[in-house]
């Protein structure tokens, strides 16, 4: 359940803290956009942990959707739309991402080691730059013609919900799409001012 890995997800990496302190080495967290505005469980769960390290003097390093590595949760989700061969969905509203390359991770973390800033602080890995979804997805299809069909998130947010309850896996945790649908509301606010 979301509540399990929202305790699971803290108290890990409050023992992990608490370990790095009594060891009397400096940490560092490599942590999510989801904790900006900590919509979801796990948003709130990162911005909690965020919070722990740097009352302990450790380092955050906040990255977007990181590009490399293993292709898994949302980037393995949107890695899949897109390869859909001729329908693709596109999500209503639509979510804004901010991708980060896994090498400028790297780069935030040599730069903490090599000269860390006093006091330690929140650093955003990566470009600021953010991209709605389907220009993602575009970008990664190429010049293959889609059809868009749209797709609210409320809708698949409750099919997500309603496979999980009835004991299947979703192809999705509904807990980032929530994220997704707030945030993508919040992103519209901003637009129109």
């Amino acid at each position: 359940s979301s509540d399990y890995d929202f305790q699971v997800n803290i108290s890990g990496s409050l023992a992990i803290l608490a370990a790095a302190v009594k060891a009397g080495v400096t940490p560092i967290l490599i942590s999510s956009d989801s904790a900006e505005l900590a919509l979801s469980k796990y948003g709130e769960a990162k911005q909690i942990v965020e919070n722990a390290f740097l009352k302990a003097q450790g380092h955050v390093i906040r990255c977007g959707i990181v590009w490399g590595g293993e292709i898994a949760g949302i980037l393995g989700t949107i890695l899949n739309l897109s390869r859909l061969p001729v329908i693709c969905p596109h999500l209503i509203p639509e979510p804004i991402l901010r991708p980060t390359k896994l090498e400028e991770i790297v780069v935030s973390i040599m730069s903490i080691i090599m000269d860390p800033p006093n006091p330690p602080e929140l650093v955003s890995a990566g470009s600021s730059d953010r991209y709605s979804l389907s220009c993602i997805s575009h970008e990664l299809r190429g010049d293959r013609i889609t059809l868009h069909i749209p797709v609210p998130l409320a809708f698949l947010y409750s099919a997500a919900k309603l496979l999980r309850a009835i004991g299947q896996k979703p192809p999705f945790d509904p807990d980032s799409l929530r994220s997704f649908m707030r945030k993508s509301k919040l992103d519209d606010l901003r637009l129109a001012q």
